[in-house]
């Protein structure tokens, strides 16, 4: 997990971004990408770009209103692109792999609060926090082998696509009470995560991704 920068617009954003970025040796993750990023961006020329889209990434479930609306904004802007055509990354067994990684960064962070102030915890964070107790080294290591084998499928995707355009949300807002989405459509989520697939199936191929209102 990383933090990113949120914008009023993509130079807000880009600004922000810059800031956020730097080298530190305390850090792993920390990079010269800092030093290589131009001080403005420049305008793209959308007619060279060959984009992929996809309203459910062939492994989300989302809302069907959803769904029909984001391929009527296709049928808007698709023209503008040199190419445009609807498919996505092999996202095969990616439910699994964020289920090992939920859990191991989970027990990380809050297997220490579980034992000693569990009264005092969401019934989400113990939840997840209980699953990643009940993997085995097996299970982990299967979950990093299938992500290393989701990031290599979805790299080779991106030799011959630019972009891959999807829907943000898989279901419009609903009340603040209401902890998580139970059901799409009719169909009961198997997890309390699942309606949130569209954004952890890119994550977990170590995707850059930016969102757009």
């Amino acid at each position: 997990g990383v933090g990113g920068p949120m914008g009023r617009n993509v130079l807000d954003a880009y600004l922000l971004m810059r800031a956020q970025m730097h080298i530190d040796r305390r850090d792993p993750f920390s990079s010269h990408d800092s030093h290589t990023l131009p001080g403005k961006l420049a305008g793209a020329d959308l007619s060279a770009l060959k984009v992929a889209v996809s309203p459910d990434l062939g492994c989300a479930p989302v809302d069907k209103g959803i769904a029909e609306t984001f391929k009527k904004r296709v049928k808007a802007f698709g023209p503008v692109f040199g190419d445009c055509v609807e498919t996505a990354p092999d996202f095969s067994g990616v439910h699994d792999i964020f289920e090992v990684h939920r859990g191991v960064s989970f027990v990380t962070a809050h297997q220490e609060k579980l034992a000693k102030s569990r009264d005092l915890l969401d019934r989400n964070v113990t939840d997840n926090t209980e699953r990643g107790l009940k993997l085995t080294a097996a299970d982990i290591g299967r979950g990093m082998v299938e992500q290393h084998k989701l990031t290599k499928r979805v790299l080779a995707f991106f030799k011959h696509h630019d972009v891959l355009i999807t829907p943000t949300a898989s279901v419009s807002p609903f009340p603040h009470a209401q902890l998580f989405v139970e059901e799409i459509d009719g169909e009961k989520m198997p997890t309390y995560m699942r309606w949130l697939a569209l954004a952890y199936a890119p994550t977990m191929a170590l995707c850059c991704s930016c969102a757009l209102p």
